[in-house]
């Protein structure tokens, strides 16, 4: 037997599985107790509530007077609301 064979056995360099990132990152969720994401299934999106003139104009103007009681208030800035 050759002493290199038995110091650097030549099987322990043949890897059967070399892991990608997204992988490590499930296995170590998983062990956390965490399920992963995914990200296709996820549907946020909320139904926009409908609002009329008359409560956009109160907003509105509400929006003017909060932005004159800023100590800098730029005329500008009201101005464009």
């Amino acid at each position: 037997m050759d002493i290199r064979n038995l110091l650097n056995y030549p099987e322990e360099q043949i890897a059967s599985y070399m892991p990608d990132l997204d992988s490590i990152i499930e296995d170590h969720l998983e062990e956390a107790g965490l399920a992963p994401v995914l990200h296709e299934e996820e549907d946020d999106s909320k139904e926009v509530p409908t609002m009329s003139a008359v409560n956009a104009s109160e907003m509105l103007d509400k929006l003017v007077i909060f932005f004159m009681q800023q100590q800098d208030a730029d005329e500008s800035c009201v101005s464009s609301i």
